[in-house]
């Protein structure tokens, strides 16, 4: 799974991707409108992806996910309207549906078989340092090849994420999974009714199905549009690539020793890392209003993404020791699929904002993620008691 997770995120195009959707003739209403695209397709198959990923296994829906998502890669080989970006990142959606939480859920799932419970974080940040391992020298590859911006580099660029993909497949048919026990009737009824309760029910899972939320929408944001903003206000093209790979490489190591480095009560560290993404979030949009230089913009936007991603393991500890055994994936992506809730008017009024310029979507970004933290403190009248430690 270290291997499926790393191959399919490595995603060379990443670092240069504004640029080159506009290269293709798109606008920045465009772009939102593919994430928006994007989002829709996630909130389709979500619950049902994860569903069947309970019902019938966690590797037959991984190995579909990576199908999907060389259809998106191959579609973005050839696309050049707007139609068929939007048709790709459907495929794109799609794929990361089938592949949310299940993965995670399967190495939950093995260290339980193996009573090995106790050590379910440091797997987690393990596998999720897969996403980071090949993005440390993957934007360094992508800005010494498309140095120039030409469509035939983009081409070089894009064929080394379908050979990662394929790389993804091959590994993924080797994957075993531990077998799930459960009746029919839970199998039916339980599953999606369980999973439901927890997110929508218990205060802890839901203030943090929020909060992982709203944070996520921001800092994606912010994402979409970082190196078209950054080339506009004139870094140069090998510093993108070096600042990725500076990020990325920390959020790898922070991941890996995640089950070290945040050590007590597991509420207390994301609350601080929360507020300290906001505070950066803040800063980045400052740096837009007031014109602070390249280096001090790309230095904070660097900071933000650290921290942002330092969060994800932690997430994922708290909600699967919420969840049931049997109903773990479906739990897990019922968080996606609050996301994708989300996302969709979010996204709306992102795309709506870019007209007015980068500091705009900035400054929504900062907005929501503001409301949202000063919001679940008042969570069902206060935070929930109870926390989850990490020994």
């Amino acid at each position: 799974m270290f291997w499926v997770n790393a191959l399919t995120e490595v995603k060379v195009i990443n670092v240069i991707s504004t640029v080159f959707y506009i290269h293709r003739g798109l606008s920045l209403r465009a772009i939102f409108l593919t994430a928006i695209v994007f989002a829709l397709a996630n909130l389709l198959a979500e619950v049902p992806s994860s569903y069947l990923a309970d019902k019938w296994g966690r590797k037959k829906m991984i190995i579909v996910s990576i199908v999907l998502s060389l259809v998106y890669w191959i579609i973005n080989l050839f696309a050049h309207t707007e139609a068929q970006f939007l048709i790709g990142f459907a495929f794109f959606g799609l794929a990361f549906a089938f592949m949310s939480g299940t993965g995670e859920a399967l190495i939950y799932d093995t260290k339980v078989a193996l009573k090995e419970e106790g050590e379910s974080l440091k797997s987690l940040g393990q596998y999720l340092s897969a996403q980071r391992i090949f993005k440390i020298i993957t934007p360094l590859i992508a800005v010494l090849i498309a140095s120039n911006l030409t469509e035939r580099q983009y081409l070089m660029v894009l064929m080394i994420d379908i050979v990662a993909n394929c790389l993804a497949l091959l590994f993924s048919f080797r994957l075993t999974e531990p077998k799930h026990v459960m009746s029919v009737e839970k199998m039916e009824v339980g599953i999606f009714k369980d999973a439901f309760r927890s997110v929508f029910k218990d205060p802890l899972v839901g203030r943090l199905t929020i909060e992982r939320t709203i944070i996520l929408v921001s800092t994606f944001m912010l994402w979409r549009v970082q190196s078209g903003y950054f080339i506009q206000i004139g870094t140069p093209v090998i510093w993108l690539g070096l600042a990725t790979s500076a990020y990325q490489g920390i959020s790898f190591v922070m991941y890996r020793k995640s089950h070290q480095i945040f050590k007590g009560s597991l509420n207390t560290a994301l609350a601080g890392l929360n507020f300290s993404c906001l505070l950066f979030i803040g800063l980045y949009w400052l740096g837009a209003v007031f014109g602070f230089s390249w280096q001090v913009n790309l230095l904070i936007f660097c900071l933000m993404a650290v921290v942002e991603m330092a969060r994800a393991p932690l997430y994922s500890e708290l909600i699967n020791k919420s969840g049931h055994g049997y109903s773990r994936a479906t739990t897990l992506s019922m968080s996606s699929f609050t996301k994708s809730v989300l996302d969709i008017p979010l996204l709306f009024i992102a795309a709506w904002l870019s007209g007015f310029g980068y500091s705009y979507i900035f400054a929504l970004a900062f907005g929501i993620s503001a409301v949202t933290l000063v919001g679940v403190r008042f969570w069902n009248g206060q935070f929930s008691q109870r926390t989850v430690t990490c020994i």
